[in-house]
């Protein structure tokens, strides 16, 4: 099967004071229809800057973005306000993504609105009705503000403008790292039915391995603007082969004190992308790093079926 969307060795630079960051340096991502990818990281690694190139809402610097084949570089306005209705961005803060001044109704017909869609209010308020009951929230909530409402019951009412032009992709940037743990669930369970039922695929980012596991079919791992590793995200999460993926597995809570072992923490400061190491960038960091590390740039390395990692362990025939 062909992916719908796909980054081909994406580039992304912003300037800075001493010269360009690079945010995200050379990345190559597909995305399938229907699947749910989960995009991994600390933060400051590049994961949502290489979200928004992905849906159109920031341009490349070098590199292809490419929608069902073709680069999106070459739309115009009026092809890239039809990508941006097809793949709608969840962002992370509920309590900032909303508008405090529109009721509920308002805020999910406004996509509506912006995209000439639905233009009598009877056929609206039955579109809103609709986008609010696929979140799991009563007719009655569109008269509400949102003060009134709990932060889960906010990301809820996010993803219902979301779905309300019916994408074929949700690209969640953090949608629960700002809600407590009982309300996460939920949401999670949310975007797992959104995706069992409507077949919609999911670019789903964030730094919890855990929150990945419960949702992904494939995981990326991100660190400083590259991917070091991605999979079936069975293999990457029960056999990691990079060291930066097994770190951030460690750093797991383990509740039960009998599966508490000794961990590899992760120590030190994520190196500035303004100052990128040279060698593999993870190697200031590394438990395993050899002094080749220090200048050896690694590729991928095929490490199991569609399973791929960065690093000269690997390459070396010694990361097992």
């Amino acid at each position: 099967m062909s992916p719908f969307l796909e980054a081909r060795q994406v580039r992304k630079l912003f300037p800075g004071r001493s010269g360009r960051i690079c945010a995200v340096d050379g990345v190559s991502l597909a995305l399938q229809p229907g699947e749910v990818l989960a995009l991994v990281g600390e933060s400051g690694c590049g994961k949502s800057t290489l979200a928004l190139m992905l849906a159109g809402l920031e341009r490349a610097t070098a590199g292809q973005v490419c929608f069902e084949g073709e680069e999106i570089a070459g739309f115009d306005r009026a092809r890239l306000k039809a990508l941006r209705r097809r793949i709608q961005v969840i962002f992370q803060d509920p309590y900032e993504s909303l508008n405090p001044t529109m009721s509920v109704g308002q805020l999910v017909a406004e996509p509506l609105l912006v995209h000439g869609l639905a233009p009598d209010r009877a056929s609206r308020a039955a579109q809103v009705a609709r986008a609010l009951e696929a979140v799991g929230l009563s007719g009655d909530f569109a008269d509400r503000r949102p003060h009134q409402l709990s932060g889960g019951q906010r990301q809820r009412v996010a993803i219902a403008i979301a779905l309300v032009l019916e994408p074929v992709l949700l690209v969640a940037d953090e949608p629960v790292s700002m809600l407590d743990a009982s309300i996460r669930a939920g949401i999670l369970n949310l975007l797992a039915d959104l995706r069992r039922e409507r077949g919609i695929g999911v670019l789903f980012i964030t730094h919890d391995l855990a929150a990945a596991a419960c949702l992904a079919d494939r995981v990326a791992v991100m660190y400083l603007g590259r991917i070091v590793e991605q999979g079936p995200a069975q293999a990457v999460l029960s056999g990691p082969r990079h060291p930066y993926t097994r770190a951030l597995l460690e750093a797991l809570p383990v509740t039960d004190p009998r599966q508490r072992r000794l961990r590899a923490l992760l120590g030190g400061e994520t190196p500035s992308p303004a100052q990128i190491p040279e060698g593999c960038r993870f190697h200031s960091r590394c438990p395993l790093a050899m002094a080749r590390c220090a200048h050896c740039d690694p590729s991928p390395v095929t490490a199991g079926l569609q399973h791929q990692a960065a690093c000269l362990l690997l390459e070396e025939g010694a990361g097992k």
